[in-house]
């Protein structure tokens, strides 16, 4: 998927606060498109995980609008979630 359709994708979508496991659901997602797995960095309340480019570049738009509705979101080029 192109980078700027998926931030369009990812700013348009509301979260789902009702999903059940959004940072581990996120991260299993993430996981299987990674070159290599990587480990999240964890500051205050927000995470980041994973090239966002790389994994975006892999996703399809039913991926990202999922990723979007966890309430992941990119961040210093890295996917990011508040949790």
């Amino acid at each position: 998927m192109d980078i700027d359709k998926a931030l369009e994708i990812i700013k348009n979508i509301e979260p789902d606060y009702s999903l059940k496991n959004q940072v581990l659901q996120g991260m299993t997602l993430l996981s299987k498109l990674a070159d290599e797995p990587g480990e999240p960095i964890f500051a205050h309340d927000q995470m980041w995980y994973t090239g966002f480019e790389e994994t975006v570049k892999k996703m399809d738009e039913d991926t990202v609008t999922m990723m979007a509705k966890l309430f992941w979101f990119e961040d210093e080029d890295a996917w990011s979630h508040f949790s």
